[in-house]
């Protein structure tokens, strides 16, 4: 003859199956929504590059993460530590976005260009300080931060 367990057995047993599976779920959930809840760093989340179109003239590009986007007006640039006047930015289209900070907006999603001319490029150095300001789609919005692009003129 076998073992056969009594009935307070087996609702304990059962209640430790239930807890456990239970246990389990929870984890599983907590893990896929800490996944979806991380918020990238403002370098990782708009990754910037560049490249000098002329002796005057340098295109910024920004790749931006899904599900992340920049403000139009808050992009500012200094080069060489303020040594040359940037013009007048030229913005790639973007579109716009009812923000519950700053009401309706113009963003960049996925990618954004600005080109910068009039420069006077003949040091064979320059360094772009960018000072911009982001958001992600959950509700984390950055602070203004500064990226600088270092780019050389041959």
């Amino acid at each position: 003859m076998g073992y056969k367990p009594n009935i307070q057995q087996m609702r304990r047993l059962n209640f430790l199956c239930k807890n456990v599976i239970f246990f389990l779920f929870f984890l599983i959930s907590f893990s896929v929504a800490s996944q979806e809840m991380k918020t990238l760093s403002p370098d990782e989340a708009f990754k910037v590059s560049g490249e000098i179109e002329s002796k005057a003239s340098v295109l910024i590009l920004y790749t931006i993460e899904d599900g992340y986007y920049l403000y139009k007006s808050k992009f500012s640039f200094k080069i060489n530590d303020g040594e040359y006047e940037v013009g007048e930015p030229l913005f790639s289209e973007s579109m716009l976005h009812n923000d519950e900070f700053f009401g309706d907006v113009e963003i960049y999603r996925e990618r954004a260009t600005i080109r910068l001319s009039n420069l006077d490029l003949s040091v064979g150095r320059i360094v772009i300080q960018i000072i911009a300001q982001g958001c992600a789609d959950h509700g984390i919005c950055f602070l203004p931060f500064s990226q600088k692009l270092s780019m050389y003129w041959f």
